[in-house]
């Protein structure tokens, strides 16, 4: 059992109570779920190569942090290896307002895909507010409130919600990387 709130709670209280979070905050908890990206995304199978394995749902409500002050990234129930085959067939997976293209075009997926699901929720930690009504991912990025977001941290939101996979950070830690040079 852990103590604590999830980023969504967090989220919605600051909206309720039209306060931002500040960008410090912010990027912390951002590094700190790039931290446990990374990890997942090492895991070893038992053979000791990298098993690829994929989250395929992060988001403010699978992101908690604890009354000491740590992210833990949960509910892995619908992670899989990269290159396995998905037993639901080709069935979406993972919450609408934070999925990747390819992801809700139920193509090949990477650690890029979980990279584009964290860059939104930095958007949205970044607003302080929950994601809008209907919103599927990114439609465009005009759609989204970059240019309220300091220039600096809209760059890595940016990167890491690119359209195509190949544009995006090919890793958690090139994305920490970056935000800790913001």
């Amino acid at each position: 059992y852990l103590e604590g709130l999830s980023l969504w709670s967090i989220l919605s209280e600051t909206e309720e109570a039209e306060r931002a979070i500040e960008a410090r905050v912010v990027c912390g908890l951002i590094e700190q779920a790039l931290i446990g990206l990374d990890a997942i995304h090492h895991l070893r199978a038992r053979d000791g190569s990298v098993a690829g394995v994929i989250h395929r749902d992060i988001s403010p409500g699978n992101l908690f942090l604890t009354e000491d002050g740590t992210l833990k990234i949960l509910d892995l129930g619908i992670a899989k290896r990269s290159d396995a085959t998905d037993p639901g067939g080709e069935m979406i997976r993972g919450k609408l307002p934070y999925m990747a293209p390819e992801q809700i075009a139920c193509k090949s997926l990477d650690a890029r895909t979980d990279l584009f699901a964290l860059g939104l929720v930095f958007h949205d930690l970044a607003r302080g507010r929950r994601p809008p009504s209907g919103r599927v991912g990114v439609v465009s990025h005009e759609a989204l409130e970059l240019d309220a977001i300091a220039p600096p941290l809209a760059a890595v939101i940016r990167r890491a919600i690119a359209d195509e996979a190949a544009a995006r950070f090919a890793s958690a830690s090139d994305m920490a990387v970056a935000d800790a040079n913001r």
